[in-house]
Order: structure tokens, then C-alpha cells, then sequence
């Protein structure tokens, strides 16, 4: 389940000075997660804005939407309003509607308290967006602070951030202020927030959590103004949908040197394509040490390749988990060390570097497996594993799973845990995401499935893998792999598997 919370007060009461654009911010937010592009639906979009944003619902809505949600669901919470300092531990608070200046510690919402929220919150994917500005930047309440001892207070209690894919974005520097411009309409970080989710920050159609801020960071690359993020996120999490013409949701359009058009032809390559995580792209030279280290230079076609490749940046933290990697003919997981760019003239070039993760070929000798009416070799059970991937047969079991009849074993057999468990169909995967039999989807499939047959440990080599041509909703496949030598005296074996893989 997606929640969003979005809130604002800006029809301050003296002697806080208003805000005019929080309201146009709140609404405007609050309109694109809901709309039809939106990953949000409407019951999911909860707004609290002005006279009704008094401290005490402000706080029960936060204890609401952090507190109710599930490992599983995605939290994103919009904060936009004023700043209090007070205090001689000199805490921070949010200004709530009702907050008073001369009792903000009994009257605003804490920060701390918004933190620890925060913090308890079970969900895996919760975003934080904090927009505290004032007109003409935010100046301090109290006699002994300076504009610099606010904006250190946010960082000083924002920079540590308990759990796994929890994120904290801010919308200055510790030293800054944050700005309105009447001109917008909006706060400056919203309304570049505004531009990115209306699809300026969209990566092969697709408006993520990294590719927004990404956009936002470079779009207020001023001295007056710097964003700030804290934590850490594993994979990707995508708040708007849009579609793309030329590439679909294949990857950053530097993938594609022209339109994209259907062929009849098949393709045995991915050409100079890489696959990194769920993203695609032209790699300008692909480099392997003596020590397995692998180095990508990327040339940048624009911010949309900047901002797929730069979420790969190793977090505050260190390294990320590992994601799935392909290159021609080969699969692996890895774990990104280091990401770099350099701008010579015109040409902007990322160059990543990438270490393969240990022990991902664990189950390439399998065990056999048999029933009361017929017995299966490894060999025989990593074939199967190859044709479910590659043509989707046998299919994967719908319905609860486990149980020890038959059919059952041979399922946790085929699709038995690893890292790319063997539960679907790459072709048919690649496709629901492309929506369209054309080269695009060809190569994006070709890499997924090399992905899936190496380290599903269906071959340790593989041999040939040709996709297409497509007809009547069917993709030809055809593909030749060499298992892992398991004995001195013996050569390894060949796994040849040949058909039509179903579309849908």
C-alpha cells in the first residue's frame, strides 16, 4: 500500500510573517500523486493545510501515517511551513497553525518527535520531504541564534536515520535559508519538486525517488540554496508514470541511437547495452581487471542519464546492496564501488565501478530430485529452470505454495531461493514493461534473461542466445549453454533449449 501525507500552514498569524505559496504547494502536490500518472491513488493522498494543520493534528496525522504502515507499503510525507528555534538546548520545531512564539516548546510539533516517528516507522520505503521556508529565507526567533545555528539544528538532528530505505530530503544546506519566489508561485525547492514529478525528472517514463532529488540538487545547484538528503534507499522506488515513445520503460533514452522500430529479424546480441539494476544503458567501454572489478564509462546524453546513473552513488553509509548486472553474454550481482564523472568539452562520462558479489553460483550443481513416477538429474532440473525463464514452461505456480505432493517439490526445485529465483518468464517480464515487440525489447530481454540463466545457475557459460523474430504474439527463442565442469573425467554438459516464448 502507497500513503502520502501532505501538509502546509501558511496563513500565519503576527508575529509569524505568511506564506502565501505553501497552499499552491500543498495543493499542487497533493494533485499529481493523485493523478492518473500518480503512483498514489486518491484515498491514498491525504492533505492537512492551513487552519486545520494545528499542532495536535499535525501530530496524530504523522503518528497515523508512520505508524500504521507495513514493511511493505511506501510512505512519503511532504512538510512545507515555518521553523522555530527555542530553548537553551536550542531544540527545533515546526510551526503548526496554532503554534504560539512565546510557547513554541509547548505548542510546535518537535522535530525530535517527527524523527523518532520517523525512525519507528516499520515500512521499508518512507520518504521525508521538508520544506521549511520563510519569505525572503528563514531568519531566527530567538536573541541568541543566527540563521546558521537553525539550519545546523536540522542537520544536527536529521543526520542519523535508523532503518533500510528511509530517506530525509531538506530543502537547504545547514548554513541557508530556504526561499519563495512570487514569480513560481512556490517555495524554490517545491517548485522544482513541482517540475520533476510533472515529469522533468522521468527516466525511460518513470519519476523515482533518486531521479527526483537528483533533479532537484542540480536544478537548485545555486550558493544561495543547496538541498540536502540523509539515509539510505535499496532499489528503486517510482512516485510517477509517464510514457516515453522512443524507449518505453527500457531505460534512459541513451540507450536508443534513433527511434525504435519493430523487426523481423532476431537478435543474438545486446551490442555495447548494459543492464545495471532495472536500468539500461550505452556503455562507451566496458573494462575487466585481473581482480574481477568491472569498469563502465557512460557517456551522458542528458539529465536523464545523469540521474539514472548518479543514484547509484554509494550512500553516507557505504556500499549498497547488490543489484543485478548483465553485459553481452555475461550475468552476475554486483555491488557498486565507486561512481565518478568527468566533463571534457561536451562529453559528460560517467565512469562506475562495480565488484562482483561472492558465492552467486552456489546451486549450479543442484541435487537430484524424485518422485514416485520419474527421477530428475541437475542437468534435468536446470533445463527446466532455462525453459520457465526463456519461454515460460512450465509456468510459475499461482496460489499458495509449498506442500509435499509432487508437483510442489518440483516447484521449490525449479524456483528454490537464490539471487534471481526462477519464478518467472524474462521475456514475458521485459515485455509487460516495454509494451512493444521492437529491438528495444529484444535487447532488454536478451540482457534479463542472461542475467537470470547465469545466476540461477541454469549454465556457468553461455554459448548462444538469439531472441526474435517476433510473430502472432510469439518471441523465437533459441539458446545453447555449458553447465559447470563437475568431474575431471567427464566434459561438462550442454543445455540446448529451442521454441516460441507467449508474449502475455
Amino acid at each position: 500500500m502507497k500513503r502520502a501525507m501532505v501538509i502546509g500552514v501558511g496563513n500565519y498569524a503576527a508575529p509569524y510573517l505568511k506564506l502565501p505559496a505553501v497552499a499552491g504547494d500543498v495543493r499542487e502536490i497533493a494533485k499529481l500523486l493523485r493523478s492518473r500518472s500518480g503512483s498514489f491513488s486518491g484515498g491514498d493522498v491525504t492533505t492537512l493545510a492551513g487552519s486545520n494543520a494545528t499542532r495536535s493534528r499535525v501530530l496524530a496525522a504523522l503518528e497515523h501515517v508512520f505508524c500504521s504502515a507495513g514493511p511493505d507499503d511506501v510512505v512519503f510525507v511532504y512538510m512545507a511551513g515555518h521553523g522555530e528555534v527555542e530553548g537553551t538546548k536550542a531544540s527545533y520545531y515546526y510551526v503548526a497553525q496554532d503554534t504560539k512564539a512565546e510557547r513554541v516548546a509547548t505548542t510546535g510539533v518537535a522535530l525530535a518527535t517527527l524523527k523518532r516517528l520517523f525512525d519507528e516507522c516499520k515500512c521499508h520505503r518512507t520518504f521525508l520531504w521538508l520544506d521549511f521556508c520563510h519569505s525572503g529565507g528563514i531568519t531566527a526567533r530567538g536573541k541568541s541564534f543566527r540563521r546558521s545555528d537553525e539550519r545546523y539544528l536540522i542537520r544536527r538532528e536529521l543526520e542519523v536515520v535508523h532503518g533500510h530505505g528511509k530517506m530525509i530530503l531538506a530543502a537547504c544546506a545547514p548554513n541557508q535559508g530556504a526561499y519563495e519566489d512570487s514569480r513560481l508561485g512556490h517555495g524554490k525547492f517545491t517548485a522544482c519538486l513541482l517540475e520533476g514529478l510533472r515529469g522533468a525528472a522521468a527516466t525511460a517514463g518513470e519519476v523515482t525517488v533518486a531521479s527526483l532529488f537528483d533533479y532537484v540538487d542540480r536544478k537548485m545547484g545555486s550558493p544561495q540554496q543547496r538541498p540536502m538528503m540523509f539515509g539510505a534507499m535499496e532499489g528503486r522506488v517510482v512516485l510517477m508514470h509517464y510514457p516515453v515513445e522512443d524507449v518505453g520503460r527500457a531505460g534512459p533514452k541513451t540507450i536508443v541511437g534513433g527511434r525504435a522500430s519493430k523487426t523481423e529479424r532476431g537478435f543474438d546480441s545486446s551490442g555495447n547495452w548494459c543492464m545495471l539494476d532495472t536500468d539500461f544503458f550505452s556503455a562507451k567501454t566496458v573494462k575487466q581487471s585481473k581482480d574481477g572489478t568491472i569498469t563502465l564509462d557512460i557517456v551522458s546524453n542528458g539529465p536523464e542519464t545523469d540521474a539514472a546513473v548518479s543514484r547509484f552513488r554509494p550512500g553516507p553509509y557505504g556500499r549498497g546492496q547488490p543489484v543485478p548486472y548483465a553485459f553481452r553474454n555475461d550475468g552476475m550481482l554486483v555491488r557498486v564501488g565507486d561512481v565518478e564523472s568527468v566533463s571534457r568539452g561536451n562529453a559528460h562520462v560517467w565512469t562506475v565501478t562495480i565488484k562482483p558479489e561472492p558465492g552467486q553460483q552456489g546451486n549450479m550443481t543442484d541435487m537430484a530430485f524424485s518422485t514416485g513416477t520419474k527421477s530428475y538429474s541437475p542437468d534435468d532440473l536446470a533445463k527446466l529452470r532455462g525453459k520457465r525463464i526463456l519461454l515460460n514452461d512450465p509456468p510459475a505456480r499461482e496460489g499458495r505454495r509449498g506442500g509435499f505432493d509432487e508437483s510442489s517439490l518440483l516447484e521449490s526445485f525449479i524456483g528454490m531461493n537464490s539471487p534471481a529465483q526462477a519464478t518467472a518468464c524474462a521475456i514475458q517480464k521485459a515485455y509487460a514493461r516495454r509494451q512493444k515487440a521492437d529491438e528495444v525489447f529484444l535487447r532488454v530481454a536478451r540482457l534479463l534473461a542472461i542475467f537470470m540463466l547465469k545466476t540461477r545457475g541454469v549454465c556457468e557459460h553461455v554459448l548462444a542466445l538469439r531472441l526474435g523474430p517476433v510473430r502472432d504474439g510469439r518471441c523465437q527463442v533459441k539458446f545453447r549453454g555449458r553447465r559447470r565442469k563437475v568431474y575431471d573425467n567427464m566434459e561438462p554438459s550442454v543445455i540446448e533449449i529451442e521454441g516460441d516464448c507467449p508474449l502475455r
